[in-house]
């Protein structure tokens, strides 16, 4: 058995070892665990005024639509050919973002860019911005990018206290659906959801649970309420078909905020599966667990760690993995446990030693 490992998870495992955090975030949206991590200096409120009062709904999009952005990646992945070679490839992946500061700050979804390698930034005019990734947290599925510059007449949109919004208020979201730009979608709060089991400092993580209609290519749009602030960061949809049926969620604005902008946040750019004891004897692991590294993101920084990626598909069981990449088989001289419920306890033990140990 094979369990995919939040990257955010490997995160704290990685930058825990070298004493640059002391915390860590685990994500399972649908199953209730959820969620971190150079400080940004992006403003807590925008320079640019939200309005103060309730707009018509026309008037608020022709208002706000112009911060939505469109966001497109390539990042490379490992595909078997007909003839059964492995082959480099590169996916192109769509989502959406809002630009949110004057000096070019975007927040998205962090499954929308976290393993990419080129990330780039339309507007509505059409002109494209080359970004890249400086905040990165898989576990609340946020993430900040940096253009490298803004257009000319572009506004950033106001961030909102999420903590005010209550259910049954209208929201709007706007996106790129399929790709195509400037959707908007209408609806309500339906809910305030914080998972109830939640690893180490995941207190701040809470969701906004909506009827607003999100599809492929709205992941990391805003949420607005009726005043023109973004309230939240789109991040998925519960579904049995695969298509939006009701339901919808969003990272709150505070959370976005506390996560990116108030603390210290890392891209480490990764994507991994914790091994079981039987994966890991057909990985000669000398012991019954560890963290196989499936890819490793451009620019990231677990690329600047030299942590490598795997080059070879392979099936375990039902499983699709990549191996031949790099396995992490102990933190601190602890070995990694294999089963997702004892995370937080073995989080928390390092957490304790970083707390009375000297960082170098």
């Amino acid at each position: 058995m094979i369990n995919r490992l939040s990257t955010s998870v490997l995160f704290a495992f990685v930058l825990m070892s070298t004493g640059l955090i002391q915390g860590c975030a685990l994500h399972n949206l649908i199953n209730a665990p959820e969620p971190r991590a150079t400080t940004v200096a992006v403003p807590v409120r925008s320079t640019v005024s939200a309005p103060c009062e309730t707009m018509s709904l026309p008037s608020l999009f022709e208002h706000v639509s112009p911060a939505v952005v469109v966001i497109q990646t390539v990042e490379k992945t490992i595909q078997t050919t007909k003839s059964a070679n492995a082959k480099v490839q590169n996916v192109k992946g769509l989502g959406s973002g809002v630009l949110i500061s004057a000096d070019g700050k975007v927040l998205t979804a962090s499954h929308v860019v976290h393993t990419a390698d080129v990330v780039a930034i339309t507007f509505q005019n059409g002109e494209q911005v080359p970004a890249h990734v400086i905040g990165s947290s898989p576990g609340a599925d946020v993430a900040l990018l940096q253009l490298d510059h803004v257009p000319a007449g572009y506004h950033h949109a106001h961030l909102g206290n999420s903590d005010q919004v209550v259910v049954g208020e209208t929201i709007m979201v706007i996106g790129a659906p399929y790709g195509i730009s400037k959707t908007l979608t209408v609806g309500y709060i339906s809910g305030r959801k914080q998972p109830e089991q939640l690893p180490l400092n995941t207190q701040q993580l809470e969701l906004f649970q909506s009827d607003v209609a999100v599809n492929t290519g709205n992941s990391g749009g805003p949420m607005f309420n009726m005043r023109g602030e973004v309230i939240g960061i789109v991040s998925s949809i519960l579904t049995r078909s695969g298509g939006f049926e009701g339901i919808s969620f969003a990272v709150t604005s505070n959370t976005a905020k506390a996560l990116m902008m108030e603390q210290p946040s890392y891209w480490l750019g990764i994507d991994a599966v914790i091994l079981s004891p039987s994966m890991a004897a057909v990985f000669n692991v000398p012991q019954d667990s560890g963290i196989l590294i499936q890819r490793v993101a451009e620019g990231s920084l677990g690329k600047r760690l030299g942590l490598k990626a795997g080059f070879l598909p392979m099936k375990a069981g039902k499983e699709e993995l990549i191996a031949g990449g790099d396995i992490i088989m102990k933190v601190m001289g602890q070995p990694i446990p294999h089963k997702v419920k004892e995370l937080p306890t073995y989080f928390q033990q390092i957490r304790e030693y970083l707390q009375t140990h000297d960082k170098g």
